[in-house]
């Protein structure tokens, strides 16, 4: 029996409703308040400082606004991966997921179909309509079959949700969810990327019937948040919501819930006449006790997460079913070619000399670009009284680390050699001014630089660093006859200035 109120539950005595909204006498679930002074919520501040606000840093640290227009964000996200994180490493892997990175999803855990995690079709909704995938996954997601409090989507069509409230679709969940957390839903900002925003649980009070699709719609969206879900006694997903396109969306729930899932592989065939967590189990190991949808497996052993279904081996990935193997260079899935010499013989070791003859023994030991057979001064290019043609020449004096120059050639490009990993830089110029900056290593790190008269400045939102070494590090537009830079504070990863000098031919 299913109990919609507490006050009606003969099993809770005098049952009142806590912070969380749950109908209990259990002070130990009771919720804390956000920035918003919610219970339990989980707003936080923008890069503007707005608790809740929508505000987002792009990729090269600007803070922007939603564009009132269409909703969307004008910045730069070339390096966003498909998570939404700038610089980040998910991926969309072989299941259509996007996983790996901060998603909290291990990469391709869900490839093979049939036994271990193969995402159902979403089942009626707003989320069938779009053609999305529902999966369930959690750490004991083999043992207790697919039943899993941790519930994913996504769409391998790269479709959207477009109605704003509504059903979701149907977990088939056979208890009833008293709430659900961590709350995610995923809008789309351009046709590659997606900014997630924060949903929060409706609670009913301990008086209130269960809703029902009917009252999807009326879910009241808390100030801060982008939405509210609710999950009633028959597993339906009821949402209101303010986005308007949703890729994407996951949330845990109080509970492992046996999603129904096919046991076809064919995505486009799956009629949901299984029953709850996939049909009948097997005794795959014959030990007596049913746990596998696999008529039979192979045995764990000490390297394996979980077993393979026979038939089926693991490959270097570790992946059951999979066909990458271990190449001559000894990568999983390479081509062979990451570790060939440059006499194209995999392992070989072989180099190009400075000379260009591949395993010749002719060497450049000042890396001044000229073999030291043909230049037998050993030194930086002021010791050998050679003159200063690029970055790399700029000498790095005793008691400095580090020496920045104006390229004399167009009086614009700022180069540096350096023996530390920059992480920030100002200076002054002597006899000019700049108004403007651009290029160069700092804009490729995704620093922010400024210019102010004679002073430049620049530095990271996101704590990226410019590698110790030497090249471009930024191209000012300049005015007047810049002489020499001076106050110099440019600092390391420890966030402590160096001691730099500018290069006086």
């Amino acid at each position: 029996m299913i109990f919609l109120s507490c006050e009606k539950n003969p099993s809770v005595s005098n049952c009142t409703t806590d912070l969380c909204g749950v109908c209990d006498n259990d002070p130990s679930n009771d919720c804390i308040r956000d920035c918003n002074g919610t219970p339990g919520g989980s707003s936080y501040e923008d890069c503007n400082g707005n608790c809740g606000g929508t505000d987002i840093l792009d990729c090269a640290g600007n803070c922007i606004s939603k564009d009132s227009n269409d909703n969307s964000y004008n910045g730069e996200f070339t390096n966003m991966d498909c998570n939404g994180d700038c610089n980040g490493s998910a991926i969309i892997d072989n299941c259509g997921i996007c996983s790996g990175g901060n998603t909290g999803i291990q990469s391709n855990i869900n490839f093979e179909c049939g036994c271990y995690g193969k995402p159902q079709l979403a089942k009626d909704g707003e989320a069938q309509n779009a053609g999305f995938i529902i999966l369930g996954t959690d750490n004991d997601y083999f043992v207790n079959n697919g039943c899993a409090s941790d519930i994913y989507s996504y769409s391998y069509q790269g479709n959207d949700i477009t109605t704003q409230c509504g059903l979701l679709t149907d977990l088939r969940i056979s208890n009833e969810i008293h709430s659900a957390q961590n709350i995610i839903f995923y809008e789309k900002i351009t046709s590659e990327y997606s900014v997630p925003y924060e949903f929060t649980y409706y609670q009913k009070n301990c008086t209130e019937d269960d809703l029902d699709i009917t009252d999807a719609c009326n879910l009241t969206i808390e100030d801060g948040y982008a939405g509210t879900i609710y999950i009633n006694q028959f597993g339906e997903i009821l949402y209101n919501t303010t986005l308007s396109n949703i890729t994407n969306f996951k949330f845990t729930i109080n509970q492992e819930s046996c999603i129904e899932r096919s046991s076809e592989c064919d995505l486009s065939n799956q009629d949901f006449a299984d029953s709850v967590c996939q049909g009948p189990l097997y005794d795959s190991d014959l030990d007596g006790i049913s746990e596998s949808n696999c008529e039979c497996f192979k045995e764990l052993d000490g390297s394996q997460t979980y077993p393979c279904c026979c038939g089926q081996t693991r490959d270097c990935n570790n992946l059951c079913g999979g066909t990458d193997q271990i190449d001559d260079c000894n990568v999983c899935g390479g081509d062979g070619t990451s570790c060939l010499g440059c006499d194209g013989i995999a392992n070989s070791g072989l180099e190009f000399d400075c000379a260009g003859v591949c395993g010749g023994n002719e060497i450049d030991e000042d890396n001044d670009g000229i073999c030291d057979f043909e230049d037998n001064c050993i030194g930086t290019a002021e010791e050998c009284q050679e003159s200063v043609s690029s970055p790399c020449d700029l000498p790095i004096n005793s008691g400095y680390d580090g020496t920045l120059y104006l390229d004399p050639d167009n009086g614009s490009s700022v180069w540096y050699n350096t023996n530390f990993n920059i992480t920030g830089f100002q200076w002054n110029l002597v006899g000019g001014t700049a108004s403007s900056s651009s290029g160069g290593d700092a804009q490729t790190a995704g620093f922010v630089v400024s210019t102010g008269g004679n002073t430049i400045i620049g530095f990271s939102f996101t704590g990226s660093n410019i590698p110790a070494g030497c090249g471009v590090l930024t191209n000012l537009n300049t005015t007047g006859n810049i002489t020499s830079f001076e106050n110099f504070a440019i600092t390391n990863l420890q966030l402590q200035a160096q001691n730099i000098e500018y290069y006086n031919p």
